[in-house]
């Protein structure tokens, strides 16, 4: 499980980015395969958030309007404005879901619209803060060393998790 002192050091670069800034203009994006909060509706805010299957629960994008819900081929997809940032932090998320079974994605509803925003406290792969990094849609470019730290001391406990499980089983 994360260490307090390792969530704030998280929390603490992690509001540095700023991923809602206004300054950068958003893009529709659509979402699906989200477990959506039942009874969700075209204007609620929500964040997505990602849980790993060693209980590890992180913010991937905050406090995001639901711009609209459609339904295609049986399939609700659900529409977000989204910042070149959001999207890769959202393509991280993704990545995860195939990489570490038993991981998911869900979208939690703010209840109230004067509800403060949580803070993103997601880690992107490797791969993708390198792309962030180089991003000339993203108009802050942080230092991503920390959170390439960040990230590996994460991976490296995923992969402790499925070494305990799979001894558990043999």
């Amino acid at each position: 499980m994360i260490k307090q002192k390792d969530l704030e050091e998280v929390q603490s670069e992690l509001s540095n980015l700023n991923l809602n800034s206004e300054v950068e203009e958003g893009v529709e994006t659509a979402i699906s395969g989200v477990g959506i909060f039942p009874g969700l509706r075209e204007g609620d805010y929500v964040d997505i958030r990602i849980t790993y299957p060693n209980g590890e629960n992180y913010v991937v994008l905050n406090r995001k309007r639901l711009c609209e819900i459609r339904e295609e081929r049986g399939e609700s997809i659900y529409l977000f404005q989204m910042t070149a940032k959001e999207q890769l932090w959202y393509s991280s998320a993704q990545s995860d879901l195939k990489t570490y079974d038993g991981s998911s994605l869900t979208a939690v509803r703010y209840i109230s619209p004067k509800q403060q925003a949580s803070t993103v406290t997601y880690l992107p792969n490797r791969s993708v803060l390198i792309l962030y990094s180089k991003d000339g849609n993203i108009i802050e470019n942080e230092d991503s060393k920390q959170l390439t730290k960040q990230r590996e001391e994460l991976e490296q406990r995923l992969k402790e998790q499925k070494t305990k499980e799979t001894d558990f089983e043999g």
